[in-house]
């Protein structure tokens, strides 16, 4: 007797209580009897002893602040030592004179401080003329000196107790001094070129170079290199341009993720590889920016960790967060009475002749 499955037959020596009714057998099994007070989800029937299907959302979610690695206030380089200013306020306007007579008059009779200057400078016939609104302490007013100079190509520092002023280009051919940290001058530098090695925490050393090569063009103030087998950039220069540029390093290289949280959470009833990209999916459809995995880092940023099946969500924004919690705690629920299997099957009986009819014998 032969059997095979035919859409369109008749029932065969089936009985009623396992018939195939509305195409599912899930009302029709035999289940054991439930004791009293448990509901029909998984986890409630006597033989689910997994406490862990029955976490409610909040214990299989657990938050963490992302810290920020910049400093609260920059390092100090050691200080320079510098003659004493007056500790009383000075007369903050100059009449117009050449330059090195206005160096001595801003340094010999009003700041009354031992000073010395380059030949270059000596030589200048440049007229400068200082004004301000009033009188002004010493340090201020020295500030304001040393402001006005530069824009004639002349720096002014402390050095072995009294103030050089020298030309830029020669502040620039004196041998450099070398750093390897992140320490930013708190008092006027010496006047020698800085060579200095600050190793990037966070920014890639290339992306850093770009980004300062914006701020200080190729050929001006400071040249700036990297390393990208140390991960560090290289700035070579004097003392104020390289403390610029340690200004902008502080600012920018820190966690792309810094005082915002990251959100883990332990799925059930998904694989956490699927689940990432599915949520990834339906956020990018509702216009935020998502992205699973290395190759990009956006606002709303997932890694999925398949040893212990967790998904990680870093997010900056909080309404973006809610949004992200609102799906995760839409997917956790499974469906009443377990997960329903549905298919769908008849047998038919075919009448097969017996004996079989024997061929004719070919003549």
């Amino acid at each position: 007797m032969g059997f095979m499955a035919l859409a369109g037959c008749a029932n065969w020596n089936m009985q009623p209580e396992i018939a195939v009714r509305n195409n599912s057998l899930g009302d029709r099994v035999d289940r054991a009897d439930r004791p009293a007070g448990q509901g029909d989800s998984i986890g409630d029937a006597p033989g689910d002893n997994n406490q862990l299907l029955k976490q409610p959302f909040n214990e299989r979610l657990r938050a963490t602040a992302v810290p920020s690695i910049k400093s609260d206030a920059p390092q100090k380089a050691d200080e320079v030592e510098a003659p004493a200013l007056p500790e009383t306020a000075v007369d903050a306007s100059v009449p117009p004179l050449i330059l090195p007579a206005f160096i001595d008059v801003v340094f010999g009779e009003i700041l009354k401080v031992p000073y010395s200057t380059g030949p270059e400078v000596a030589a200048r016939k440049d007229v400068i003329q200082l004004r301000s609104s009033g009188a002004l302490s010493a340090p201020d007013f020295l500030h304001l000196v040393s402001v006005a100079l530069k824009d004639y190509g002349i720096r002014v520092s402390p050095q072995n107790g009294l103030y050089v002023v020298i030309a830029d280009a020669n502040a620039r051919q004196r041998r450099p001094q070398f750093l390897r940290s992140r320490s930013r001058q708190s008092t006027p530098a010496a006047l020698r070129p800085v060579v200095q090695f600050v190793q990037m925490q966070a920014i890639d050393s290339n992306n850093m170079r770009n980004l300062l090569l914006q701020a200080f063009p190729r050929g001006g103030a400071l040249e700036v290199t990297n390393d990208t087998t140390t991960g560090s950039v290289i700035l070579t220069g004097l003392p104020e341009d390289v403390d610029a540029a340690l200004e902008i390093i502080e600012t920018m290289d820190d966690l792309a993720f810094a005082n915002s949280e990251v959100m883990q959470f332990k799925p059930i009833f998904w694989q956490v590889e699927e689940m990432a990209e599915q949520l990834a999916k339906i956020l990018r459809a509702e216009g935020w920016q998502a992205s699973v995995g290395e190759r990009q880092f956006l606002p709303i940023h997932m890694v999925p960790v398949p040893f212990s099946n967790s998904l990680l969500v870093f997010v900056r924004e909080e309404e973006a967060r809610q949004r992200v919690l609102y799906w995760l705690n839409s997917w956790i629920s499974p469906r009443k009475r377990g997960i329903l299997i549905r298919f769908s099957f008849m047998m038919c009986k075919i009448p097969m002749p017996h004996p079989l009819p024997k061929p004719p014998m070919p003549f």
